[in-house]
């Protein structure tokens, strides 16, 4: 499997600006080697000429296309691992009549005009330096065409959805195109020049005919998960759910492709990772009462309405309190086409006890080097602004507590930051269901052995230092969780009795 620097998400590393770089001066070799080094060749296209420009650009895009099919059919490349563009109707219609505007005024257009430079061509450097400054007051002037920018933003959209045609019929139509342009355009030079270099020579015949082959080879191949191989290519199969979509949904699940764990989540959002985007398909309730920072909220019947822009494009990671809801969201998307989306692992749940649970709650001992990413990603997703400001004022807020708690008590304010819940339950209970944002401790770890006497409460300096790892202050309103023991509550409210 082909894995890009997209995928990768390595766009900004020194390895990726050394092959652009190198990939950059190949590209302006052909390009030089094609003529396009000349304004006059470029513009002879408006003349009928020289049709230098088409040829090559259609050569180069049929070649792109096919051998891109070809190779996401074989499997040695997944189309979520590439940047696809969106549609935008009307922002690229009017980009392509100013573009199309500066290319007959200039003769050239910002990569060739790169190529003219390198030739020693002053045009060019006139061209180049205009582009740069149309960018400055592109920039400048963005709030006022934003609008357009935007206008008629149809997300990633392929012509196969838009014909209702399959990819391989777009793909053998779009070639026979291009083959009827380079016959046409043999012709259009021999009638306005007088002569044509390949108009009915060996080569343009065998050319037109490999792609032919390669084009039509591309309708009975297996290659586009959404699609079932039929007797009858022509048409886009109707089937929502085929054979092959379903085997390659589960050899997803199989190679754990269909879900990234907490851990590494965290570390793309505090990184700033480009092209993420975390959706939470909670109820709007309890994504307010608290959601994991940089999420946004999509009920699972607007999923695929809301996500459409985000098809295929970068990484889409569904999450709610466990897996069950995400995983079914998940491969219904995949079965409309979206193969770029994934479910958290554990949920939010075990995000929670994965990432932000503190040191000092963990049962097994924590190495350094993983104890500073824990303090980092407590820092990013509970140490923020927001939170503070939120803690600061529900700080000030003051109701009745009773001594014994109800469940409606607990359901209408566990979520207030100045209300901490310590779970007093065994391990294994707690890792089986807890209330949400509990934190799980060892009334043991309260005793010890005081001046040869064991299992003594602590003295109040040791159990002051263990209540500040828990981040539980003087203001805050403690709720104690117990099992089977009672007792456990009664040990712990004298922790805190002895605390003042």
């Amino acid at each position: 499997m082909i894995e890009t620097l997209y995928s990768l998400n390595i766009l900004d590393t020194s390895l990726a600006f050394l092959i652009s770089f190198v990939l950059g001066i190949l590209f302006g070799i052909a390009l030089e080697k094609a003529g396009f080094g000349s304004s006059r060749r470029l513009s002879g296209i408006f003349y009928f000429r020289d049709m230098a420009v088409l040829k090559v650009m259609f050569t180069a895009l049929i070649t792109a296309m096919l051998g891109l099919m070809y190779a996401q059919a074989l499997g040695l490349i997944k189309i979520e691992s590439i940047y696809l563009m969106p549609t935008i109707y009307v922002a690229q219609i009017v980009g392509g009549l100013i573009f199309g505007i500066g290319f007959v005024m200039s003769g050239w257009c910002p990569g060739t005009a790169a190529v003219g430079i390198a030739s020693g061509k002053f045009d060019a450097l006139i061209c180049i330096v205009g582009a740069i400054l149309g960018s400055i007051l592109f920039n400048e002037t963005f709030h006022l065409i934003k609008p357009l920018y935007t206008a008629g933003d149809q997300g990633v959209l392929f012509l196969s959805d838009s014909f209702h045609l399959s990819k391989g019929l777009v793909a053998f139509l779009f070639t026979l195109v291009g083959i009827g342009a380079f016959w046409g355009v043999e012709k259009i030079e021999q009638k306005v020049t007088g002569k044509s270099e390949y108009l009915g020579s060996q080569f343009l015949k065998t050319f037109s005919f490999v792609l032919f082959v390669f084009a039509l080879g591309l309708m009975f191949i297996s290659g586009d998960p959404s699609k079932s191989v039929s007797l009858c290519p022509f048409l886009k199969q109707t089937q929502p759910i085929s054979l092959s979509s379903e085997q390659d949904l589960l050899q997803r699940v199989e190679e754990a492709e269909d879900h990234i764990e907490p851990e590494e989540l965290s570390d793309r959002l505090v990184s700033g990772s480009q092209g993420l985007l975390l959706v939470d398909v909670r109820p709007q309730n309890e994504y307010s009462r608290f959601h994991i920072k940089g999420a946004v909220n999509i009920l699972l019947p607007d999923l695929s309405v809301q996500l459409t822009a985000y098809k295929n494009q970068g990484m889409v990671v569904l999450y709610s309190n466990g897996m069950t809801h995400p995983a079914q969201a998940r491969d219904s998307l995949y079965r409309q086409g979206f193969n770029n989306v994934y479910l958290l692992t554990d949920g939010l749940d075990g995000f929670v006890d994965r990432c932000l649970k503190p040191v000092s709650l963990r049962s097994e001992p924590v190495p350094a080097e993983f104890t500073q990413k824990i303090n980092e990603w407590r820092e990013y997703f509970l140490g923020g602004t927001e939170v503070q400001n939120n803690v600061e004022e529900l700080s000030k807020l003051t109701f009745k507590v009773p001594a014994l708690i109800d469940t409606q008590w607990l359901s209408e304010n566990h979520t207030k930051p100045n209300v901490k819940i310590l779970d007093l339950r065994s391990q294994p209970e707690y890792n089986t269901s807890h209330i949400p944002g509990s934190l799980a401790i060892s009334p043991e770890s309260f005793r010890g052995v005081v001046k040869g006497v064991p299992s003594v409460l602590l003295p109040a300096a040791i159990l002051s230092q263990q209540v500040s790892l828990l981040r539980i202050t003087p203001d805050d309103f403690v709720v104690l969780v117990y099992g089977e023991k009672p007792h456990d509550a009664t040990l712990v409210g004298m922790v805190f009795e002895r605390l003042g």
